[in-house]
């Protein structure tokens, strides 16, 4: 084989494994890339979750504590309990209080 055929041919093998090798390095540094980002955007999300199920729960709990706080509640005369007492807790969102 003349001179010339080897050395087209190694520069030609040489050329290869090094696209090779940087695809495969731009390959795995853009996997951890992408899975940081996506293990970031998922707590961001896993936070706002939380926030939203603490908002719903504290506003529940203001509704609950204004319908305990009326007099006909304080003095556990449940017959005393105006129709109106009923509809806002349908309003509320309650299927019933007990």
């Amino acid at each position: 084989m003349k001179l010339s055929a080897r050395i087209s041919l190694l520069t030609g093998v040489l050329l290869f494994v090094l696209t090779i090798a940087i695809g495969f390095t731009a390959f795995m540094v853009s996997s951890r890339v992408i899975e940081s980002v996506a293990r970031e955007s998922l707590e961001n999300q896993a936070a706002l979750g939380a926030d939203l199920v603490k908002a719903s729960i504290s506003s529940q709990l203001r509704i609950l504590r204004e319908f305990a706080s009326r007099s006909e509640v304080l003095t556990m005369n449940i017959r005393n309990l105006d129709p109106s007492f009923n509809k806002n807790i349908d309003d509320a969102g309650f299927l019933d209080i007990a």
